[in-house]
């Protein structure tokens, strides 16, 4: 990948999650924009490709990248599956459709599965992380972005959404 692409990968081997130069540019990143724009924007991407560190895939490499059975106990693996369970089932249940809006069938979720775990634990891990920073004495917002709180929210989940326009 080149420096001017705009993407991200998690890279297991390096324990490293990458990202260059071309994505931490407008729209994903804006420094002047208002903080919601960029929690929802490049903070979504930031908690996608980390938790790839902890998906079915991820969970597979210890802290110097080597790959092992597992390193977590029995237990956390086994809530671990319970949990990616869950999501198989749920988004096994969703129908693709093409493009006249024909349904294809159902999606397997057993072949999404790290996907589907990245792309749920990105929304949560940058709204959380969104939370805490606007509540945190340092918060500062840029001249020009007077907001009120409740559209902050919506400001987020907009930025958020749009992450995936491509």
């Amino acid at each position: 990948m080149t420096a001017s692409e705009a993407n991200a990968y998690y890279e297991p081997t390096n324990n490293q999650i990458v990202f260059p130069a071309g994505i931490l540019q407008p729209p994903v990143f804006n420094g002047s924009s208002h903080p919601a724009q960029n929690f929802g924007a490049i903070g979504a991407i930031i908690g996608h490709e980390l938790t790839r560190g902890f998906d079915s895939d991820g969970h597979l490499y210890d802290g110097d990248g080597s790959r092992r059975t597992s390193w977590w106990t029995p237990s956390t693996s086994a809530e671990f599956d319970a949990r990616a369970q869950c999501l198989k089932d749920e988004y096994s249940n969703f129908v693709a459709s093409g493009e006249d809006g024909s349904p294809l069938g159902n999606v397997d979720g057993n072949l999404t599965i790290t996907e589907n775990i990245a792309d749920n634990g990105r929304l949560s891990l940058a709204y959380d992380a969104y939370q805490k920073r606007i509540k945190s004495p340092e918060a500062v917002v840029p001249a020009g972005t007077n907001i009120i709180e409740a559209e902050t929210n919506q400001l987020f989940f907009i930025a958020f959404g749009q992450t995936f326009c491509g």
